[in-house]
């Protein structure tokens, strides 16, 4: 019998959270039945896709940063003007690329590629589109809502959060709620993890505390910070494993400097890009002090698969991923209660292993296995 043809569309390969998302999927996907080819909107994704069918051509979407602040602005109109341009050539070159893949599905692994859906909807293409992305609360996210409901045979909202911004989707029926897969994450020996410790000076006697992801003022690098500054004479350090930027703006220089400050006095260190299991596992517990909503925020999970405890921003959707008190803590946007909190966790460490339990129970809930299931039922749904 012949393999159903599968085109997985995403806007790049290189590193984004769709992209190791993605890669979850295709490590656990059961290909028997499947013919599978990646259509990347960027270049050079090959080397970074062992083993996988790749095609490489450009289209232009509307990026994940540029969904909320699109407004009547000088930056959202740029944004849109820009959109608009590339999508004369995109309108041209789509249907070609299309008509060259032949699929039997297109999975549009990100909300951005608009364009690609809406064509693929024109040529009688069926899709699975998984929106990874909090579409905005204005027109433009409106338009968004109509597009998805429009092109999609499902969607595939990645929280919640997610799912609750596409209100015309859902009355339509066409939107199912599923958390990301983590993926494979391959745990490091206890070798690697007192190398790792050493390098870094992190001690037994300290409270060590992992924030993960690239240094941003939404992240809730400088509200960390501000919660650092108080505890300089505490037993605690903060292992910050975000890559730094090359360009430079003026806020996140003030990140840079009040954290390098920190570095000095023993109290902070940066890793760099590195392993996240590596570095999950070599701390006591990790923290989301994001000051904005995410889709998802994928770091709660990674953390519950090895096992470690997450303080987070009393915000969605850490408040869907993490049982305050059972599997971590969420916390308000108050620096004195995060302070208080390092504290109390410095002076009786042993709080964080009456959280196992309930860590444990949201392993089972994440489960990697489940939800690749759900996205194979989903798959045979729309291909029958």
């Amino acid at each position: 019998m012949k393999k159903k043809r599968i085109i997985f569309c995403e806007q790049t390969g290189k590193g984004t959270g769709s992209a190791v998302s993605l890669r979850a999927i295709l490590s656990l996907i059961d290909r028997n039945s499947l013919d599978i080819v990646l259509w990347f909107g960027d270049h050079e994704n090959q080397s970074r896709w062992d083993g996988e069918v790749v095609y490489e051509s450009s289209f232009k979407g509307l990026s994940n940063h540029d969904f909320g602040p699109i407004t009547f602005s000088v930056r959202g109109i740029k944004t849109l003007v820009r959109f608009f341009l590339y999508s004369l050539r995109d309108i041209y070159t789509i249907p070609k690329i299309l008509k060259k893949l032949n699929p039997d599905l297109l999975y549009i692994n990100a909300g951005q590629p608009l364009l690609v859906g809406l064509i693929a909807k024109s040529m009688g293409i069926p899709i699975v589109w998984h929106i990874r992305e909090l579409v905005a609360k204005n027109w433009i996210g409106h338009i968004q809502d109509r597009c998805y409901a429009y092109a999609a045979n499902q969607i595939i909202a990645i929280s919640n959060t997610v799912a609750s911004r596409l209100p015309y989707s859902k009355k339509r029926g066409k939107v199912v709620q599923l958390y990301d897969a983590v993926g494979t994450m391959s745990l490091p020996s206890k070798k690697e993890i007192n190398e790792f410790q050493k390098k870094f000076a992190l001690l037994d006697t300290h409270l060590n505390v992992l924030l993960l992801g690239s240094v941003s003022k939404p992240k809730g690098y400088a509200f960390l910070a501000d919660v650092a500054d108080q505890l300089q004479n505490d037993r605690i350090k903060f292992v910050l494993a975000g890559t730094r930027h090359k360009k430079i703006w003026k806020d996140l220089q003030k990140i840079y400097d009040r954290w390098d400050e920190l570095v000095k006095k023993g109290k902070a260190i940066f890793t760099g890009h590195i392993d996240p299991a590596l570095a999950i596992s070599s701390v006591d517990i990790i923290v989301c002090p994001n000051i904005v909503s995410e889709a998802l925020g994928r770091t709660p999970l990674e953390a519950y698969k090895i096992g470690k405890p997450v303080i987070a921003m009393n915000l969605p959707p850490f408040n869907e991923t993490i049982i305050d008190g059972e599997s971590g803590w969420l916390l308000p946007m108050d620096i004195n209660a995060w302070v208080e909190k390092f504290r109390e966790l410095i002076k009786n460490p042993d709080l964080l292993t009456t959280l196992d339990s309930g860590i444990q129970t949201q392993q089972q809930k994440f489960d990697d296995l489940k939800y690749i299931k759900n996205i194979q039922n989903i798959l045979n749904s729309v291909l029958n």
